[in-house]
């Protein structure tokens, strides 16, 4: 895990989000980018060529003066590599976040989210869930007012398929300097014998492919998946909820988009989505 990045519009959501950025970055001795994207001139600001480029500079770098500072704070605060970034709002924000992201192959994506489907957040609210299904990085979101924890305690929330091999490694190749007590988590809807079985054979491949990994399986039965994930996290006090998902499996009807992001909307904790597909990633 060597690079991150983090969004920055300079709000406090988005602050909180590059505090456990820098947090995780030192923890992790990663670098940590910060992008700002700056709009487009508007119709009136580009009536002319010349004055729409001059326009549009300026608020390049004033925006990358701005973002330096803030970058140059984090540095002496948390002793890591930070640098910044400016890109344009071409043809939106989420798709700038993504060229870069894309572009320079990061490991990891923090995103800061106020809870609230508010458009007007700079890439908070929708726009964060907007996003979470269009990146192939793992996007970890960091709900306002969540500080960073030592990450100790994980949960992963598991349809119990062994296509989570990938995803349960990747996950601990993210966590492994926080060493963390690691959970697959899986909630049923129904209760039957057939389930047990399944859950006891895929168990103990998941124990013999994740060797020396300290992990225990759990299994909640709920018609509300959502609810039912937070209300255990919160109860166990978990540090970290991972969600994974399966871009062509029939995983999706359980953690489908819209599961996905209601979880990134009533959360208290930090969320991580990694995205893999029936063969890996």
């Amino acid at each position: 895990m060597k690079k991150l990045i983090c969004p920055v519009d300079f709000s406090e959501t988005a602050n909180n989000a590059v505090e456990y950025a820098a947090y995780l970055a030192s923890g992790l001795k990663a670098e940590l980018a910060l992008i700002h994207i700056v709009n487009e001139p508007s119709i009136d600001d580009m009536s002319d060529a010349v004055g729409g480029q001059e326009v549009e500079g300026k608020k390049e770098l004033d925006a990358l003066e701005r973002l330096e500072t803030y970058c140059q704070t984090v540095r002496d605060s948390f002793s890591i590599k930070c640098r910044p970034i400016v890109g344009t709002y071409t043809p939106n924000m989420e798709a700038a976040l993504r060229k870069e992201i894309e572009t320079n192959t990061y490991d990891l994506v923090l995103m800061g989210t106020n809870g609230r489907s508010d458009i007007s957040q700079f890439f908070l609210g929708t726009h964060t869930n907007h996003i979470i299904g269009k990146i192939s990085a793992p996007i970890m979101v960091i709900p306002f007012g969540c500080s960073f924890k030592k990450i100790e305690k994980v949960v992963y929330a598991s349809n119990y398929k062994v296509e989570d091999i990938p995803a349960l490694n990747s996950l601990i190749a993210l966590t492994q300097t926080f060493d963390p007590y690691l959970t697959v988590l899986h909630v049923n809807k129904t209760q039957s014998k057939k389930d047990e079985e399944i859950r006891l054979l895929l168990q103990d491949v998941y124990q013999d492919k994740l060797k020396n990994q300290k992990i225990m399986f759990d299994q909640i039965h709920s018609e509300n998946v959502s609810m039912a994930i937070d209300g255990y996290v919160t109860r166990n006090d978990a540090d970290l909820l991972v969600l994974v998902t399966h871009k062509y499996s029939w995983i999706r009807e359980i953690f489908h988009d819209s599961v996905t992001k209601k979880m990134s909307l009533v959360a208290d904790y930090p969320i991580l989505v990694q995205h893999f597909n029936e063969t890996g990633n």
